[in-house]
């Protein structure tokens, strides 16, 4: 679904905080993660952004750097209906080529164009389409026009601030909840006894989004609103179970996540201009006293109340929990937001070095974020790529290494030197839990004919020792049904992969040496392999199972 900032682009300069030089230009997907120190300038790009969307008509003095000039750079690609404006079909010469100016300027739909505004908010162009054909005394009429007619985005920004709190109120006439919780008390209290709105939105709507959110921690039965001998009302919320508690004397985290989810539902019947639909809604801070899955949670609830309805959603923070949420999304863009030599900048973080520099800034511990939830060990490389290949079949492709998983190598020999037990119960020996408690280990069992004609079916005394203390500590252990992990290289690829020459080996013996090509690259194998494989080839020995399993294990890793 599109949002209200789609292809929209921003960079200002002089702007609060930032100076000449604000660093990178924002583009906006559905989602935005503003991410830095407090202080840093998160909250001036949403200033920024409310003087854009109200046309430059938020402007405060204070916005101005002193002595120095606003600059408010807006980009955005040209559609057919703004070049058309500027560029008629039944309009010819005035110093544009062609026969109609249309024919000269339909080859810029789609181009990008840039324009800026100072403190009078009037567009000048900064760059855009190459108009060097249009003659010297008319081209600047038209920068101006092509500038106006690609407009502005046109939204509401619905705002909550990083302060906010939740306070018993007087009653008056209703009126929204303000950006700190203002107003939230009263809003309630007409809803549950004012006849002219619907008290279902409140004891219903607003009470299962509540639960939604909270759902493990706790189960509201009942939000009540109720005056006091001095006039003021308070909010009161009933635990299955328990006594009804004010809200106004709850955790922190309560309020905050109520002022949210009233936010959301009880505005916009307010008052339009504060719905969801269509507007630019800023959550700052939202993980200010709430534990990392009370947060997912919610940010899962403002992701999924954005993706029904036409709106962008931007939020600041500086949690490793939800900055590991943005970057797990393909529906986001997560900018760095720093103080450099005095001055605000903001930088796009996608990749991994830009990523690592932002956890950095923020003195997040490399095993608070970036890690994957989970390590699956094994042998060596070409052990990895099946595996790979393997969890992408049978998730559909829903889990990625990398973010669910990462997948290292242990090498054969250094098994001895490792083990499953966590570190206070190991002497010299290296613990896998150490590096990430979530682990599972595939290894080969080895099993193979010797050469006086009998058949070795026991594991050697270490492979025996990481299966018992990895089940000791709930890891999860395959080890191979054939001699290794290529013996469940199906009939079908071995025929494959051998041209016909080979159509079945043993699941003792080895794949490599009976494909001959192949006795010496086992990487390339791999590659050779899983590029034709499909579900079917994991129907050998108990591969389906195993790999179900595995997929199973990976999934409770990344559970919210």
């Amino acid at each position: 679904m599109s949002h209200p900032l789609e292809n929209w682009r921003l960079r200002f300069r002089n702007f609060k905080g930032f100076g000449g030089d604000p660093g990178d230009e924002i583009s906006f997907n559905p989602i935005n993660v503003l991410v830095g120190r407090n202080n840093s300038g998160k909250s001036a790009i949403i200033d920024a952004l409310n003087v854009v969307l109200t046309e430059g008509k938020s402007v405060k003095p204070d916005f101005r750097r002193q002595a120095a000039a606003l600059l408010i750079e807006v980009g955005t690609n040209l559609t057919e209906a703004h070049v058309r404006s500027v560029f008629r079909e039944n309009t010819g010469q005035g110093g544009v080529p062609g026969q109609n100016h249309w024919q000269y300027g339909s080859h810029f739909v789609g181009e990008p164009i840039t324009k800026a505004y100072g403190e009078a908010w009037e567009a000048t162009w900064v760059n855009g389409p190459d108009l060097s054909a249009i003659s010297d005394q008319a081209r600047e009429g038209y920068k101006r026009s092509l500038a106006v007619a690609a407009g502005l985005p046109q939204a509401t920004l619905v705002r909550i601030a990083a302060e906010r709190n939740v306070r018993p109120e007087v009653e008056n006439n209703p009126t929204p909840v303000a950006p700190n919780g203002d107003g939230l008390t009263n809003l309630v209290r007409a809803f549950l006894h004012d006849s002219r709105y619907s008290m279902n939105e409140v004891e219903i709507g607003l009470r299962s989004d509540l639960n939604t959110i909270y759902d493990g921690d706790a189960f509201f039965k009942r939000i009540i609103c109720r005056r006091d001998p001095t006039n003021t009302w308070e909010i009161y919320l009933e635990e299955d179970g328990g006594s009804a508690v004010r809200l106004s004397e709850s955790g922190s985290s309560l309020k905050s996540i109520f002022i949210i989810l009233a936010t959301v539902r009880l505005n916009p019947i307010i008052d339009q201009k504060y719905s969801i639909n269509n507007s630019v809604f800023c959550v700052e801070e939202p993980e200010n006293n709430l534990h990392p899955a009370l947060l997912r949670r919610l940010l899962d609830f403002l992701a999924n109340s954005r993706l029904n309805s036409n709106s962008s959603l931007i939020i600041t923070t500086h949690s490793a929990a939800a900055i590991d949420w943005a970057t797990r999304r393909e529906d986001t863009n997560t900018y760095h937001v720093r103080r450099k030599n005095g001055d605000s900048t903001v930088s796009f973080a996608k990749e991994y070095t830009a990523l690592r520099y932002l956890i950095e800034d923020l003195d997040i511990r490399a095993s608070e974020i970036l890690q994957a939830n989970g390590v699956i060990w094994v042998e060596g490389p070409s052990d990895r790529i099946y595996i790979r290949k393997w969890l992408n079949l049978l998730s559909e492709g829903t889990l990625i290494e990398g973010v669910h998983y990462s997948i290292m190598f242990y090498g054969g020999k250094l098994l001895s030197h490792l083990s499953s037990l966590p570190e206070s119960d190991l002497s010299d020996a290296i613990s896998l839990l150490r590096l990430n408690r979530n682990m599972a280990l595939v290894m080969d069992s080895d099993r193979r004919m010797l050469k006086n004609g009998s058949f070795r079916s026991i594991l050697n005394e270490t492979k025996r020792r990481i299966i018992a203390e990895a089940e000791q500590v709930c890891g999860f252990v395959w080890t191979t049904a054939g001699k290794e992990i290529e013996n469940y290289i199906s009939k079908r690829l071995v025929k494959v992969v051998s041209n016909g020459s080979v159509t079945e080996v043993d699941q003792f013996s080895s794949v490599p040496d009976a494909l001959k090509n192949w006795s010496k690259d086992k990487i390339m194998l791999a590659h050779a392999v899983t590029v034709p494989m499909q579900l079917e080839d994991l129907d050998v020995l108990d591969l389906n199972q195993k790999v179900i399993r595995l997929v199973e294990i990976v999934q409770r890793w990344n559970a919210a």
